[in-house]
């Protein structure tokens, strides 16, 4: 597991360490306090600094761009600049992630020079909404090095962006670890099936059912089907007890679709590592402490670590309401709180957790 995080030059970190990393982890804070970013930067760093996982923070945020290319054609390119400090696309622009487990890990990410000529044409500007700044720019590239040595330098067009073809760029296979990231805001049903797949007829199906059950005890099976003919993707649907009917998985409400996604992501990262942004989406208070005792049991028999964000004081409450009821979890959970501007984040004790919870005290 990962016992610290450092980030430095990251998006609005200029210098930020989060230290004292449990099995699971819940980071509070107010908005744009750098929650998200934590996720994120985790993410890059497990993964190795591979062009894949920077790709997948831009289209979170929606900071991507079309560009039309001089020669015919569309590009799609990330908007690199906003993983930098600043904001600034520039000549020895650099970030750099850092972090402890077994060893130390690292990956360093720069704007260097490219010499020579832009392998693709100049780019032409594309109106459209959120585009970035479509000034011309000498020829860059981005560095990428990690622990095992640097990754084929990889060139930014004309405009700075980073090709959605390059994160077909890997790392190297000493350093392949297991990370899934669950976003916050609205989930595709449809994109669960290929993913529920890996787990029908195994042990843990009857898990996640279980895990399911939380929100609805009818739920008797749960399945991915393909809903017509020309459709590819499967969709889930659920079965209830005593009825007939197939359900969509849609059709039974948010919470049940997220309480899914988490159970079959926490399945899904067995020997890695879950990051979960705003943890509570789509949850009722009454059953946040079955969550966390969901997450902990899950985590602790499949070898997870868990980092998660939150806004919602009743999930803050909810840890604190497992601790009570579970003594045992207690050196397995950990709360930090990140503060905007901080270089620090503040690790509140069990004690503190539970102090401010019979006082109702703000933590977040």
């Amino acid at each position: 597991m990962l016992t610290s995080l450092k980030l430095t030059g990251f998006r609005n970190f200029e210098d930020f360490s989060l230290n004292h990393l449990t099995r699971v982890n819940l980071l509070v804070g107010t908005n744009n306090a750098g929650k998200t970013t934590v996720l994120e930067g985790a993410n890059i760093l497990l993964a190795g600094g591979a062009p894949y996982a920077l790709l997948q923070s831009l289209v979170r945020r929606g900071e991507m761009s079309l560009r039309q290319l001089a020669g015919g054609g569309i590009a799609q390119e990330g908007d690199i600049c906003h993983l930098f400090y600043g904001h600034k696309l520039e000549d020895g622009a650099k970030f750099r992630l850092e972090g402890f487990n077994e060893q130390r890990l690292f990956v360093e990410q720069e704007i260097v020079p490219l010499a020579g000529v832009l392998s693709e044409p100049t780019p032409l500007p594309v109106t459209q909404p959120g585009t970035a700044d479509m000034t011309v720019l000498p020829p860059l590239a981005l560095k990428i090095i990690n622990n095992y040595g640097a990754l084929p330098l990889i060139p930014l067009s004309a405009s700075g962006g980073l090709n959605a073809q390059h994160q077909r760029i890997g790392v190297s296979e000493d350093w392949r670890m297991v990370i899934n990231f669950l976003p916050s805001g609205q989930l595709v049903t449809f994109a669960l099936g290929s993913s529920w797949d890996q787990i029908v007829l195994t042990p843990e199906e009857g898990r996640v059912i279980q895990a399911l059950r939380i929100i609805e005890p009818a739920i008797e099976r749960i399945a991915a089907l393909s809903s017509s003919p020309v459709r590819s993707t499967p969709e889930m649907y659920v079965k209830l007890a005593g009825s007939d009917t197939r359900f969509p998985l849609g059709s039974m409400g948010d919470g049940i679709r997220r309480l899914l996604a988490l159970a079959i992501s926490l399945v899904n990262s067995a020997d890695g590592y879950l990051l979960v942004d705003e943890i509570d989406t789509g949850f009722h208070y009454s059953i946040m402490v079955n969550m966390w005792k969901l997450i902990v049991e899950t985590a602790r028999r499949l070898n997870i670590q868990v980092l998660a964000t939150t806004h919602s004081q009743d999930c803050v409450l909810a840890m604190a309401a497992l601790f009570e009821k579970t003594p045992d979890v207690r050196d397995e959970i950990s709360l930090h709180r990140i503060e905007k501007g901080a270089n620090t984040s503040i690790r509140y004790s069990v004690e503190e957790i539970l102090e401010a919870a019979h006082h109702n005290m703000e933590l977040r």
